[in-house]
Order: C-alpha cells, then sequence, then structure tokens
C-alpha cells in the first residue's frame, strides 16, 4: 500500500476517532442533564405528595400552590404551615421517594421559624451504604413565618452519576476499542515502516558486497592465467588486491554480526580501567590516510591528564571509529573535511566526549530517527554515501552498554556534533 494511502487512511481514522469521542462527550453530558431534570421532577412530585398527606392527616386544606421551592440543586423546602412530628414525616418521605424511583440519601427536617431553628434534623440511608452526615450544610434561613420541612440530598451528584452507568460502562467500552484500534494502526505503520529499512539495508548490502567481490572476481581470473607467474610484481598486485577487498567483507560482516548482537544485549563486554584519549587516538589513525587524500584532518581538543573511564576498549574504538567514519563520509566531496574532537572533564560523574564535523547536516525530523537500526537519511535515488544504516544503532547499542547516552545536535548545512556522555571510574 502507497505512502499516501496509508496518510489518507490514518486521517480518516483519526477524524472518525474525534468524532466518536465528540459524540460520546455530548451524549453523556446530555444523558446527565436528563437525568438531573427527571431527579429534580420527581423530588417535586415526591415532596408536594408528602405536604397534601401531611394536610390530609392533619385534616387541613392547602392554602398555598406553589409548597415545594428549590434553594439550590440539592436543597428543597416545603411549605406546610403545620407541625408534624419526625417519625411520621420520615415514613411519608420515603414513602413518596420510592414511589416516585428517588433512591438518595437525604436530610430531613422540620423548621420553626417562630424560634428560627430546626425541631430535629435526620439522616435517611436509601441505599444500605455506611455513610453519615452530620445535618445541613450552608444553611440560609428564608424567613417564612411558619412551620416548613426541609430536605438536603448531601450525595445528589454521586446518585446521579451512579444512573449513567450504562454510559460510563460503553463510554469505557468505546475508548478501549478506540485505544486498542489505534495501537494496532500504530503498530502496522511501524511495521511496514520497519519492512522498507530492511528492504534498503538489503539493496544497501548487496550493493556494499558486490562492488569488493567483483574486484575479487576480476583478480582471481588474472591469476588464473598461466603466464602470471612470470610477472610476480603484477601477481603480488592482484593477490593484494584480493587481501584488501577480503578484509573489506570482512569488516562489513562484523559490523552487521555486532549490530546483531548489539541489538539483543548479547554483547560481552570486558570492561576494564582504560585511558579514553588512547581509545579516540586509535579509532582516529585508522582514518588518516583517507583524511589526508582530501586535504582534511582531524582536531583533538583533550587534556594533557589521563582521563579514566570503565569499559570496552575495543568496542568503544569501533563505536568511535563510526562516529568518525560517518563525518567523512556525510561530508560533501567539494568541501574539505574537518573534524573536531572534544573531552570535557567538568562534570562530577559523567564525562563528554563531541564528535564535530562540518558536514551535511541532519534535519530536526532525522534526529530521532538516526539510531535506529537500518534506518538512513533519505538521499533519494543516488547511492553516493555507502552504509547499511547500522552504524549509529551499534553505537547507541555500546554507549547504552556502557550506562551511558548519545546526542546529536545538528542544522542542515552546518554541520553535525554527537555527544557521547560516559560515566567516569569511580577512581576519579
Amino acid at each position: 500500500m502507497k505512502n499516501a494511502q496509508l496518510r489518507i487512511i490514518f486521517i480518516l481514522a483519526s477524524l472518525c476517532t474525534i468524532g466518536i469521542i465528540i459524540s460520546q462527550i455530548y451524549g453523556v453530558r446530555r444523558a446527565y442533564t436528563h437525568e438531573n431534570e427527571r431527579f429534580d421532577l420527581n423530588v417535586t412530585v415526591a415532596l408536594r405528595d408528602v405536604a397534601f398527606k401531611v394536610w390530609e392527616l392533619k385534616q387541613t386544606k392547602s392554602t398555598i400552590y406553589n409548597v415545594v421551592s428549590r434553594q439550590s440543586s440539592d436543597y428543597y423546602l416545603v411549605k406546610i404551615n403545620e407541625y408534624v412530628d419526625e417519625s411520621t414525616l420520615e415514613h411519608f418521605l420515603k414513602e413518596s421517594f420510592t414511589n416516585n424511583g428517588v433512591y438518595a440519601d437525604f436530610v430531613f427536617g422540620l423548621h420553626d421559624c417562630l424560634n428560627h431553628k430546626f425541631k430535629y434534623e435526620k439522616f435517611i440511608n436509601m441505599n444500605n451504604k455506611r455513610r453519615v452526615v452530620s445535618g445541613f450544610k450552608n444553611f440560609v434561613d428564608p424567613k417564612i413565618d411558619n412551620y416548613y420541612f426541609a430536605v438536603y440530598f448531601p450525595y445528589r451528584s454521586n446518585y446521579l452519576s451512579s444512573q449513567l452507568t450504562i454510559w460510563v460502562v460503553s463510554s469505557v467500552i468505546i475508548l478501549c476499542t478506540l485505544a486498542f484500534l489505534s495501537y494496532v494502526i500504530y503498530v502496522v505503520l511501524n511495521q511496514k515502516r520497519l519492512t522498507e529499512m530492511q528492504k534498503d539495508f538489503v539493496k544497501n548490502m548487496t550493493h556494499e558486497f558486490k562492488t569488493p567481490l567483483t574486484s575479487i572476481q576480476l583478480a582471481s581470473t588474472v591469476l588464473k592465467k598461466p603466464n602470471i607467474i612470470q610477472n610476480p610484481v603484477r601477481l603480488l598486485n592482484y593477490a593484494s588486491i584480493i587481501d584488501a577487498e577480503a578484509r573489506k567483507l570482512e569488516l562489513q560482516v562484523e559490523r552487521v554480526l555486532q549490530m546483531s548482537m548489539g541489538q539483543k544485549r548479547e554483547l560481552q563486554l570486558s570492561m576494564e580501567l582504560i585511558d579514553i584519549r588512547g581509545v579516540i587516538e586509535k579509532a582516529c589513525e585508522a582514518y588518516t590516510p583517507q583524511l589526508e587524500s582530501r586535504g582534511g584532518k582531524i582536531k583533538l581538543n583533550m587534556s594533557s591528564s589521563p582521563v579514566m573511564i570503565y569499559g570496552d576498549a575495543d568496542h568503544l574504538r569501533t563505536a568511535f571509529s563510526n562516529l568518525v567514519d560517518n563525518a567523512i563520509k556525510y561530508t560533501p566531496e567539494e568541501v574539505v573535511p574537518e573534524i573536531s574532537i572534544t573531552i570535557k572533564d567538568i562534570y562530577k560523574k559523567y564525562i563528554h566526549i563531541i564528535f564535530r564535523d562540518n558536514g551535511i547536516g541532519i534535519e530536526k525530523e532525522n534526529q530521532k530517527l538516526i539510531f535506529e537500526r537500518f534506518y538512513r537519511v533519505s538521499t533519494g535515488n543516488v547511492h553516493n554515501i555507502k552504509g547499511f544504516g547500522i552504524g549509529l544503532n551499534y553505537v547507541k547499542s555500546i554507549v547504552s552498554l556502557h550506562e551511558g547516552k548519545i546526542i546529536c545536535d545538528s542544522m542542515p548545512g552546518q554541520g553535525t556534533a554527537f555527544t557521547v556522555v560516559l560515566p567516569k571510574s569511580k577512581q576519579n
């Protein structure tokens, strides 16, 4: 599937996901609003029924039309103008609330406005849960010149939320489904990217192996000629070509094996106390002829005193060699390579080794990917920079095994700086 098609599918899936989430949020809010209105209506009807039952018990007639007054979202007043004892009022409230489908815990009390205090207050548990409420909270006396009773719902919000269980469960299921689908899409896209990088790796490996193999094959053909024995100089030259190309193949195979073992954490490090300056110098020696042929150089900025760490000298040298090799490869042919390696030993627990070049630089979006296995910054269809895309992955693996880290800082056209951070030896 083409990248454009995958991009369209990803965008459409994201829009659908956002639409589903927004619709679900809107639906939950609507359901909560509806439940809130229904609760208020049922409570109002139930309290009005209680008032009528009280008047019927007292054998009086209602002189007030709007007997129920809602003071706040969880606080109601009912004007009855009659005294009613606690047990009777409790019975009427429980019966009316049950008949009207209200099962929220509440506090009720009869208020005597002549004395400006409640004659009694009581908490009623409708859900058989262990809750205790001391009484009315934030009560404001409405200055009514007669008896009225008040009802307060301290857990109104919890009760309303409990009525939306089906909505909550459906929302959780939908969110889990969307999260799973998002993960599936991520895995598919990541797998596709890895497949493309592996294909690129195979193509690069074929190219890298084909050149020395071709040279070996041509040299072998010449050596098969009977008269070659009569020209020792020519014989030595072709034998040297075979040896050099075989060493190149051996180096490439060794890099692939090292990368594979490093990825699986199978590398066995021979940790010892080493002077990191010597490791860096040996890593640079192999590239001196190549740099001199282009008029370039490596500038080492290191102190005269030893910089000791615990590490594997061979693997660190190979890792540093990869960084130097990249600095040379990614410097255009028309530019004289200038590489500087600086050791900063000014920190308490770590040393910083900075590899800086004047190459082509790396785009910001690629800097997070260059340490991944097989990844290479795209240069189009031009194969002018050799490599498998495993060098930086190997460097990161080695640095991580030494309990350090590597940081990339680069700007296109302004070169690249890799900072290797390694822990000092405890003797420092």
